[in-house]
C-alpha cells in the first residue's frame, strides 16, 4: 500500500484551454488525511488485443503511467481493468465485491467514477474515465469484460487475446464504459489503468513543522512552571 504525501497549503492551479495539456491530479480535492482511494486512466497509447496473458496489459498500462512524471510518483503499481480466459477483471485488479468492499476511484481530473468495488461493478460508473494527460480518450478501450467485472461465463470469444475481445466505449458512463461491443483483436486501441491503493499522509516537511511546534510548546511549558516557582520563591 503506498502513502501519498497530502498538501497541506492551498494550491492555485491555472485553466487550460486544451485539455491534453492539463496534468493529472493524484490527490482527488476533498479527501483527508488517511482516506483511502485508487486512480484510473485510459492510455492515450494503443495496442493490439492478441495476447492472452493479463501480465502483457498490466505492463502495458505500468508503462504508460511511468512515462507520466505526476503518475511515477506516486509510486504505486498498476493493472489493466481487462479479463483474459485465465483472469477476469475484477480479480486482475483486486476489485471484486465478493472479497472486498474497496476504496473510492478517482479519474486523473480529480472526479470521483466510483464509491468502491461494487460501485465499480454495478453497470454505471459516476464519471467517464479520461487518458494520463486529463483528455476525453476518443478510443474504444481493450477490455475482455462484462459490466459486472468478469469475462464470459463459458465463452473465451470475447475474452483478450481471443478472436473478437470486447471493447469498452470512451466517454461513456453506462454499461458501454465497459462492454460496449467486441472488435477484431488485431486492431488497436486504448486500455484502462487502475492504481494500487493509495493514503494521504502528511508531507515530510509538515511533519517536521509539526514536531517542532510541539517541542516549543514543550520547552515553552516547562519554562513558565519554572519561572512561576522563581517568583513564588522571592
Amino acid at each position: 500500500m503506498k502513502r501519498l504525501t497530502y498538501l497541506l497549503c492551498p494550491v492555485f492551479l491555472m485553466l487550460f484551454a486544451a485539455e491534453a495539456s492539463a496534468a493529472p491530479i493524484t490527490v482527488p480535492p476533498g479527501l483527508n488525511l488517511g482516506d483511502q482511494y485508487r486512480l484510473v486512466f485510459v492510455t492515450s497509447s494503443v495496442r493490439d488485443a492478441t495476447s492472452s496473458n493479463i501480465d502483457d496489459y498490466n505492463a502495458f498500462v505500468s508503462g504508460v503511467a511511468a512515462g507520466v512524471p505526476q503518475l511515477a510518483a506516486v509510486g504505486t503499481t498498476w493493472r489493466a481493468i481487462g479479463s483474459t480466459a485465465t483472469i477476469d477483471a475484477r480479480d486482475n485488479t483486486d476489485t471484486n465485491p465478493a472479497i472486498s468492499v474497496g476504496v473510492p476511484i478517482f479519474q486523473l481530473t480529480g472526479l470521483r467514477v466510483a464509491v468502491d468495488n461494487a460501485d465499480l461493478w454495478d453497470a454505471t460508473i459516476e464519471n467517464s474515465i479520461r487518458s494520463e494527460n486529463g483528455a476525453n480518450q476518443f478510443n474504444f478501450i481493450w477490455t475482455g469484460t462484462r459490466s459486472d467485472g468478469a469475462g464470459d461465463l463459458g465463452d473465451t470469444i470475447t475474452h483478450l487475446g481471443q478472436i473478437d475481445p470486447w471493447v469498452g466505449g470512451f466517454n461513456n458512463t453506462d454499461l458501454s464504459w465497459i462492454q460496449n461491443g467486441i472488435r477484431f483483436r488485431g486492431e488497436s486501441w486504448s486500455l484502462y489503468g487502475l492504481s494500487g491503493v493509495l493514503t494521504i499522509v502528511p508531507e515530510p516537511g509538515t511533519i517536521i513543522l509539526l514536531g517542532i511546534g510541539v517541542t516549543v510548546v514543550v520547552v515553552g511549558h516547562f519554562r513558565c512552571r519554572r519561572h512561576r516557582r522563581l517568583r513564588e520563591r522571592q
